[in-house]
């Protein structure tokens, strides 16, 4: 089966009625530092891949994975109480991927050099959080660390995305785009998870 899976998509990605195939990766990166001494942070790291096969000018069928992952710090000395203990530091690792199929809309002609376009369509979303905490006898201050909770969950999803094209040559250009996956018919959640990218195209 999985042979038959992997010839089917060959067959998909090399077939002639698609009028034009874009090859997109893209990258997003932030940093937010909190806290009296700028102890604490969350850095979040996002990679993004996607095919898209244009069956018409203007409309494709989009394949895309993206991979993220954030990682909150904080440094704040908190004792346990009845305890000899105090926390002096927790991270919390938040491991995201996501598979998706939509449709892709140009807003313009493949042949403008600035093509604005939007993709809408169905995500399976896989997540892995997982927090460890670093521990110190309050007497020998000697530190230990333990892991806390560990959850992985997968869920159905949609994902959207704009994005603005501007082409460099024929077959290549630079790309800015504004990403987003909520729940399945969660709308109000749409604004909850927006992700900045920058990215390359390559168009054959």
């Amino acid at each position: 089966m999985f042979k038959s899976s992997v010839v089917f998509i060959l067959f998909i990605l090399s077939s002639s009625v698609w009028a034009v195939t874009e090859v997109n990766f893209d990258f997003g990166y932030d940093r937010t530092v909190y806290g009296d001494s700028r102890q604490n942070s969350v850095i979040n790291r996002t990679y993004n891949g996607a095919i898209a096969l244009y069956f018409f000018d203007y409309t494709a069928l989009e394949f895309n994975y993206t991979n993220g992952k954030q990682v909150t710090s904080e440094k704040n000395k908190i004792l346990i109480t009845n305890t000899n203990y105090s926390i002096m530091e927790m991270q919390n690792r938040l491991t995201t991927q996501v598979f998706g199929v939509g449709l892709r809309q140009a807003l313009s002609s493949s042949k403008s050099r600035i093509k604005p376009m939007i993709s809408m369509g169905y995500a399976r979303q896989f997540t892995d959080d997982s927090t460890d905490y670093t521990l110190e006898e309050n007497t020998t201050h000697v530190r230990n660390i333990i892991s806390g909770a560990h959850t992985k969950k997968r869920n159905d999803a949609v994902f959207g995305t704009f994005a603005l094209q501007l082409g460099i040559t024929r077959n290549f250009a630079i790309k800015g785009s504004v990403q987003t996956i909520f729940p399945a018919f969660v709308w109000n959640k749409v604004r909850d998870n927006l992700k900045y990218l920058a990215g390359l195209t390559w168009v054959f």
